[in-house]
């Protein structure tokens, strides 16, 4: 099987030399990345393979294992015009099983700017520009492999089908304000995953036809049906909003608040799937130091998702994190990241999960030898406990640590 990945990984990175090296159309262009990596994990059963796990990569029924992984994102522009364009991600991940889907898809038109004022508007299928991190390309993180737990959930629940309209004002050269409102639908499953299986920290973006899975057991104790959600349906028929203001000076940094809210009906139901209310608030700072080569970052989120079909089930769930990137020189950089999650449920009495408390640390180290080579080595370690009722009140702790090596190749 790591055979097998590795010659998968080797072909995906070939193609994209070839694809790099073929000129395209001037109405098109194809950005991407191809990767391959190697993870070392511990025996922890990761929660999007029926275990408790935080991390992407967890052990098996053999305990601590080796992987080789390869994966693949796909960025096309189509140029209508100065003004227009339409712009789609696309994820291959050749994982077990392996799968290739739309991850984001829209239609773009900004106008050329005539005064202070700018306006973009964005239609189709939309990630919400929540991400203080994920700003690379495909949305992937520029400084680790492994995605904050507040992005990581943004990656996997929270998509939106709709119009996004932004407005900027420009003070000066450097200076501007940003407003940026949204209106959607087909995400009124957001919070199921968060509430019932808890946060995550991994680096998988979730596509159209993406299943999560809750877990299938909470340590020792088994589950009776595991839970399987598609994040992105439609139930009540009324539309969500999003807003969110950003405050920037350019080289400098930006403060960013944001709010969200799907607005779905809690007493929906569809034959597999349930409406959960989910809103949360953001505030994010960035904040560049030039003369030192450091970046510092820092994000903060907290809502509440709410069910309300038989009994009412609901989870307020919060996170933040604290980043620092350095550049060594111009082709090493390491990064050092603190995340810190907490869910709180009031479910059923008979629920196991009754929320739970963690912290992780990420370390990173970054060689880019050359712009289209990026080489790292991560290692990212997460105690958290998970609080149960079986009957009595109980906390199960649990440490877990994923080493990763990883090299990447963009076209």
């Amino acid at each position: 099987m790591i055979r097998r990945c590795a010659l998968i990984g080797l072909a995906l990175l070939a193609a994209a030399q070839s694809a790099r090296a073929e000129r395209l159309a001037d109405w098109l262009r194809i950005d991407g990345y191809a990767d391959l990596r190697v993870i070392q994990t511990d025996d922890e059963r990761t929660s999007r393979e029926g275990g408790t796990g935080r991390l992407r990569y967890g052990g098996d029924a053999n305990g601590a294992r080796s992987l080789v992984r390869a994966e693949a994102g796909f960025v096309p522009v189509i140029q209508f015009s100065g003004e227009l364009d339409a712009v789609g991600t696309f994820v291959l991940d050749g994982g077990q099983p392996a799968y290739f889907g739309l991850a984001e898809g829209y239609v773009r038109w900004k106008p050329a700017p005539t005064s202070d004022w700018r306006f973009t508007v964005r239609a189709g299928f939309l990630i919400p520009p929540f991400s203080l991190s994920n700003d690379g390309i495909a949305w992937t993180s520029r400084t680790t492999l492994t995605w904050s737990a507040i992005d990581t959930w943004l990656g996997e629940e929270v998509r939106a089908l709709g119009v996004e309209p932004k407005v900027e004002y420009w003070f000066d050269e450097r200076d501007h304000i940003d407003v940026v409102a949204g209106l959607f639908t087909d995400n009124d499953i957001s919070g199921t995953i968060l509430a019932q299986r808890g946060w995550m920290l991994h680096d998988q973006l979730a596509v159209t036809t993406t299943r999560l899975k809750g877990p299938t057991a909470y340590d020792n104790i088994a589950v009776r049906r595991q839970t399987i959600t598609r994040p992105f349906v439609e139930l009540d028929d009324r539309p969500g909003w999003y807003g969110l203001v950003t405050a920037a000076r350019d080289g400098v940094g930006k403060i960013a608040f944001g709010h969200y809210d799907n607005l779905a009906d809690p007493r929906a139901a569809g034959t597999d799937v349930a409406g959960w209310r989910t809103h949360f608030n953001t505030l994010g700072v960035q904040y560049d130091l030039p003369d030192l080569h450091t970046v510092l970052t820092a994000q903060g989120m907290k809502g509440y998702t709410a069910l309300r079909i038989f009994s009412p089930i609901s989870t307020v769930f919060e996170s933040v994190y604290g980043s620092v990137s350095h550049d060594l020189a111009r082709e090493h950089k390491v990064t050092a990241r603190w995340d810190w999650f907490r869910t709180v449920s009031n479910s059923l009495p008979t629920s196991l999960y009754r929320g739970e408390i963690g912290q992780a640390a990420t370390a990173a180290y970054i060689w880019r030898p050359a712009t289209s080579w990026r080489f790292t080595v991560e290692a990212v370690h997460v105690r958290s406990a998970r609080a149960l009722r079986t009957p009595a009140y109980q906390s199960y702790i649990t440490n877990e640590t994923q080493l990763q090596a990883g090299v990447r190749f963009f076209f």
